[in-house]
């Protein structure tokens, strides 16, 4: 959200005739802010379709690209026959005392006083709508009532709570049980609350089980957009990305691995909570306390081709390459000025051919395993994937934050000159 154009946030919808700050005469919404976000979430073309064809969102020739729905905006908790229909059910909330009070009008970050980490911006819906729809937001009046307590709000059935995005870039999990008049100071940008944030787990009546959808290349292209986002806040918040893992001393004064990158992304993918837990434990990620937590790995590690079992057991396929001739080394940051090749050819985070535990600091993949190329070691980068024409392949987050899909037989060359930042080869993502 922070790189919409001229430093505003879309409107909740444009209207009929000219650029979404203009309104026509008879005030009909042209298009959703999803389609106003497209050159963001690499989908410049479908966006020069669209304007190409200067109609509104259910025109004849636009009801044509509903299908082209980008993967961003499809929820793994909706069923694949709602996301081949280009229906999402992540939304905004409009009207007044909303982040979005209404069509046409942008405003900048600061028009949240009560702080961008203590406001949402966008929600799950309990109602799938187009991602093309203009009026498919969801209205403060009907948000405010709290989550999955009424038909069209906030929520998924079943799910227990829902998935937030907040102003800061963070997307944490709400539990239902969380109460209505906290969602309503979190919504409203300006009512000077600032509550705390309750996490799922926290209150004090029973866990309801959440049921985690079958992950599947959506799960996986989501999730690695998250953490291209959490990588570059925390870049944001430190001014280098961090390294492969920490470390610390043993007790013969050797430095062994402590904890990895995943763990360190937490705070960053709304995940304090454990972060604060594990810190608290204050031992190695195998420690005997630590070992419990194992099976709390956050969703945003959740990849296609993992079982329930593994999912169960806090297992994850998303790996970073590391070695010299990568970003990520051991007691070693980087931060972008030394991306030489660019942030847009260099690859950042990968799918490890077998899964290992989410919070092992020495489970990423060796330079030297991963340039042997795709599928060649079960240490290396993996092929669990297909794309949406049945291509299998694997898919990376690249630093700029968008994510590419490799085919199974990409040149080995062509991807050792993507893992490497500084080797002078501008090699463009297929």
């Amino acid at each position: 959200m922070r790189t919409v154009p001229y430093n505003r946030l879309p409107s909740a919808s444009g209207f009929l005739s000219g650029p979404p700050t203009t309104v026509a005469e008879k005030e009909r919404p042209l298009h959703s802010w999803r389609v106003h976000l497209l050159p963001f979430v690499q989908g410049q073309a479908l966006y020069d379709e669209i304007m190409q064809n200067n109609e509104p969102w259910d025109s004849e020739r636009n009801k044509l690209l509903h299908a082209k729905m980008p993967a961003v905006y499809a929820n793994p908790a909706l069923s694949e026959e709602d996301i081949k229909k280009g229906l999402t059910n992540y939304v905004f909330i409009t009207g007044k005392n909303a982040p979005f009070p209404g069509p046409n009008r942008q405003d900048t970050l600061a028009y949240f006083r009560d702080g961008t980490s203590n406001q949402i911006m966008a929600v799950e819906s309990a109602a799938p709508v187009c991602w093309m729809d203009p009026a498919g937001d969801m209205d403060f009046e009907i948000a405010k009532k709290g989550i999955n307590k009424v038909k069209n709000g906030i929520g998924i059935p079943g799910q227990g709570g829902a998935h937030v995005l907040f102003g800061d870039g963070s997307v944490q999990f709400l539990p239902e049980s969380t109460a209505p008049a906290i969602i309503e100071a979190l919504i409203n940008p300006n009512d000077g609350q600032r509550v705390e944030i309750p996490r799922a787990g926290s209150d004090t009546r029973p866990e309801r089980p959440r049921k985690l959808p079958k992950p599947n290349r959506v799960t996986t292209v989501n999730n690695l957009k998250q953490l291209a986002l959490a990588m570059h806040n925390y870049h944001d918040t430190r001014a280098e990305f961090p390294s492969v893992y920490t470390e610390h001393e043993d007790k013969n004064g050797n430095k062994v691995p402590l904890y990895s990158w995943r763990v360190m992304m937490l705070p960053y993918i709304g995940e304090s909570a454990l972060w604060d837990e594990i810190m608290t434990n204050n031992e190695p990620w195998d420690g005997d306390r630590n070992k419990l937590l194992h099976a709390k790995m956050p969703a945003a590690y959740i990849s296609s081709g993992l079982t329930p079992e593994e999912i169960a057991k806090g297992h994850t396929t998303f790996a970073v390459v590391w070695g010299e001739k990568t970003v990520f080394q051991p007691g070693k940051r980087f931060s972008f000025s030394r991306l030489e090749d660019g942030t847009s050819n260099t690859g950042m985070i990968f799918q490890r051919k077998t899964s290992f535990c989410w919070m092992d600091p020495t489970a990423d993949i060796p330079f030297a395993v991963a340039v042997k190329g795709l599928g060649k070691d079960d240490k290396g980068i993996g092929v669990p994937d297909k794309n949406s024409n049945g291509k299998k392949g694997t898919y990376c987050a690249a630093f700029d934050g968008a994510v590419h899909f490799l085919p199974g037989d990409f040149d080995a060359e062509f991807l050792e000159a993507i893992i490497n930042p500084n080797d002078g080869r501008s090699v463009t993502f297929p």
